[in-house]
């Protein structure tokens, strides 16, 4: 059984640890290495912790006391970070998350940028590409949007 609570600021480090080998291993290497470092930074405990002290909402998943999964929402519109445990992919964690946070906001429509290894996972949430592949200082990624019903 999956257990999704709000983020404070002593997750931090937690969040930190579960999400930057899994963004090493899935999304870096289509990045150059000043993006990957770009990136990455982006994921540190520090950066973490001060979007929490920010406008950033992160849920994290727990099975059996283990953190195997983690959302963050910027401003209850834009999914920032998306990240479940290797070990966990293909058991529901990560559309539980989405709907958990889904209930956390009034707005009615979020958008995402997408890594490419995420692309057809967020297909399957309700999003939908709102351009083409772009780039932004080395990292590319694929605009998308969902909208409420």
């Amino acid at each position: 059984m999956i257990k999704i609570r709000a983020a404070e600021l002593n997750d931090a480090a937690q969040i930190s640890e579960l999400i930057t080998p899994l963004a090493k291993h899935f999304i870096c290497h289509e990045f150059s290495t000043s993006a990957q470092a770009a990136m990455l930074n982006s994921m540190s405990k520090q950066q973490i912790r001060e979007n929490i002290e920010d406008n950033y909402k992160y849920y994290l998943a727990y099975k059996k006391e283990q953190l195997v999964g983690i959302i963050g929402i910027l401003n209850g519109s834009h999914l920032f970070h998306l990240f479940v445990e290797e070990n966990c992919h293909q058991q529901g964690i990560g559309k539980q998350l989405w709907q958990y946070a889904l209930t956390q906001t009034k707005q009615k429509s979020m958008s995402v940028n997408a890594s490419k290894f995420a692309y057809h996972f967020y297909r399957k949430l309700g999003f939908k590409p709102t351009e083409g592949k772009k780039e932004k200082n080395g990292i590319s990624y694929y605009p998308m949007r969902y909208d409420r019903n």
